[in-house]
């Protein structure tokens, strides 16, 4: 097994890491995106459409529909071990296609769930923070845009005009959870939050935890360049059952520094409680630079629009962990054709990507099984 050894920066402390290359515990790995097929890898750029097009093609590959195939049957044959299920669950989705994504964690029989970008009823939202019980739940409507920035408000009652500037869902979420046996949740809603009380992340349990928190993070991002009023920040749930510890998350996606500031103080957290056995696991909106080949990260940074990959946010984790990602090795996760969904573990555990068209080919779940 190679050791590297690795100084790197982040929140302006320097740290010396040990990153064990061949830490891979992929129980099955999907297919490498199209991207670094010769017919786009030889492009000098691809528009959002052409992102679109090319998952469509990757999708409806023979190489996917089998590993889709595959990776249901796996999914099948491991049943009821004690298991995770994440997924960032882009937020609009929920109006258009609950009953696809309500399918996706019935089938994976997951003991605890844990949602990205979640759009979620307001009797949750209202309790932003605490554990809750949802039998105890009176309403369930989930409403965009709600309580959001004004920004993001018109923008929303424009693409929502035909319905009278708003969408609703009502009378599902709430019971369909509870109908797969998701009896508790917590939901973290971000201090700055542009897109309305009722979006953020949330964990969803079989079982009552015995401690559970939302811990915010204050790195704020501005909006200069969409003229946006509001700032937007991020934050952290935490679970604790037994003597573990699961965290859940997600982080700044264009912004280095702020990332990095948010991922620093996920440290201070977890230190400052002296968290012993943990796991985190989310949308952390950076690559894992073992995944891949130097070729293949070459092509990632030209179509990355000329900056440096997003890789030093992993490379601190693993050496604040001891160990890689579980999932070390995948290479798609998100539409842009790479891998930003990372789960990392100093207990054992391993992972089963799962590939679903639900979300339009930008992101994609990540069921964890718990040894």
């Amino acid at each position: 097994m190679k050791k590297l050894k690795i100084k790197y920066l982040i929140n302006s402390y320097f740290f010396m890491a040990y990153l064990i290359e061949s830490n891979n515990k992929l129980i099955m790995n999907p297919p490498p995106p199209l991207i670094f097929s010769d017919e786009y890898a030889k492009l000098d750029g691809i528009s959002r459409n052409q992102y679109n097009e090319m998952f469509a093609k990757w999708y409806a590959s023979e190489k996917v529909q089998q590993y889709v195939h595959q990776s249901t049957q796996q999914l099948i044959s491991l049943g009821e071990m004690n298991s995770i299920l994440y997924m960032n669950f882009k937020s609009h989705n929920i109006f258009f296609k609950h009953q696809q994504m309500f399918a996706l964690l019935q089938n994976s029989n997951a003991n605890i769930v844990m949602l990205s970008e979640a759009l979620v009823p307001t009797s949750i939202s209202s309790h932003s923070g605490e554990l809750i019980d949802l039998t105890q739940l009176q309403d369930d409507v989930i409403i965009q845009p709600y309580q959001a920035c004004s920004n993001f408000t018109a923008k929303k009652n424009k693409d929502y005009a035909s319905t009278g500037g708003t969408l609703q869902l009502e009378n599902v979420w709430v019971r369909s959870m509870l109908g797969m046996g998701y009896k508790y949740a917590i939901f973290g809603n971000p201090t700055h939050c542009p897109y309305g009380t009722n979006w953020g992340n949330i964990v969803l349990m079989k079982n009552q935890p015995d401690f559970a928190a939302v811990y915010q993070l204050d790195a704020i991002k501005q909006h200069p360049e969409s003229g946006w009023n509001c700032g937007e920040s991020r934050c952290l749930v935490h679970i604790v059952i037994g003597d573990r510890n699961y965290f859940s998350t997600h982080l700044e996606d264009s912004i280095v520094e702020i990332r990095g500031r948010q991922l620093g103080q996920i440290m201070q957290i977890m230190d400052r409680l002296k968290i012993v056995n943990k796991l985190l696991v989310g949308d952390l909106n950076c690559i894992n630079k073992y995944s891949y080949s130097e070729s293949e990260l070459q092509i990632l940074t030209k179509f990355n629009r000329g900056q440096k990959l997003p890789v030093v946010d992993i490379i601190a984790l693993t050496s604040y962990f001891g160990v890689n990602p579980i999932n070390t090795g995948q290479k798609y996760e998100c539409l842009f054709g790479k891998c930003v969904t990372h789960c990392i573990s100093n207990f054992s555990a391993r992972c089963l990507p799962l590939i679903t068209d639900v979300t339009d080919g930008d992101h994609q779940p990540l069921m964890i099984y718990l040894n």
